[in-house]
């Protein structure tokens, strides 16, 4: 965590703190702001008191790499498909970039970076709270297309919605979610210009349902209940996920049943 207050010098780079200035709190003296930006540490987010000088330099170095990482996913980012410029994806490399603006560069990610996908109106879920688990249910029933179209068929209402957003669950505490705005400005729920965006919105998560689904299959290994990794083709661990679909009411009896004959190969 950062204060303000008058303590002498960066432990790092030895700068001298104003009274004024911000820094970061270490387990034993301060840190300076440039220090705390070059280990990636954000203001008034970042909890730094439980950190030795060697925990910041460690964590300098893991930026660094981060930094190298994410300036290779731009430099090998080809996309072929946009969305409404909302959304471009590289499926040759299995990147998807999100446009930050007209003439920055968008921000890329490969396609594991994916964890889940929300549609929002005025802040409101109406997905359920995330494709992520329904895609895994989807799976079994056979259809992006019908995943979709269930999620988002939502009965028209004559009320206004101010905002419709997009937002993606990535796998990373740095970067944990990314929204993308759709709407300007308000309009009525279930006019022309509503049903204008909505499509934009149907595209899209059809666009990060198929990468979930991607994400899903191409999937060599998973956790077992004991933290430890496993084939995807172990039979004992296809039951547990389906069984844990089955009870958080994502598929039903007969589907779960049906898998099961399918994976014991009855």
């Amino acid at each position: 965590m950062g204060l303000f207050g008058n303590k002498s010098a960066c432990e790092l780079c030895g700068k001298k703190l104003g009274g004024l200035a911000f820094k970061y709190e270490l387990k034993e003296g301060y840190l300076c702001n440039d220090c705390g930006l070059k280990a990636g540490y954000i203001p008034l987010t970042t909890i730094s008191k439980y950190k030795t000088v060697e925990d910041v330099k460690k964590d300098i170095d893991e930026y660094d790499d981060y930094l190298l990482y994410k300036a290779n996913l731009v430099e090998n980012f080809v996309p072929a498909r946009s969305i409404n410029n909302l959304l471009l994806v590289d499926e040759a490399n299995k990147l998807f970039g999100i446009p930050q603006g007209k003439k920055k560069d968008p921000k890329v990610f490969e396609y594991k970076n994916l964890i889940d996908c929300d549609y929002l109106e005025d802040g409101n879920s109406m997905t359920g709270g995330g494709l992520g688990a329904a895609v895994a249910g989807g799976l079994l029933l056979g259809g992006v297309g019908a995943l979709v179209g269930g999620i988002t068929g939502n009965k028209k209402t004559k009320v206004n919605i101010n905002k419709m957003q997009v937002v993606l669950t990535l796998d990373n505490m740095r970067e944990p979610s990314i929204t993308i705005d759709i709407l300007p400005g308000a309009t009525k729920k279930g006019g022309f210009i509503y049903n204008s965006y909505f499509q934009t919105v149907q595209n899209l998560l059809s666009a990060f349902a198929i990468i979930l689904e991607d994400n899903a299959k191409s999937s060599d290994l998973i956790s077992d209940s004991k933290g430890e990794f496993v084939r995807n083709d172990d039979p004992t661990e296809q039951l547990r996920k389906y069984k844990s679909l089955l009870d958080d009411g994502i598929i039903t009896q007969e589907e779960f049943d049906s898998k099961k004959k399918q994976i014991l190969g009855l």
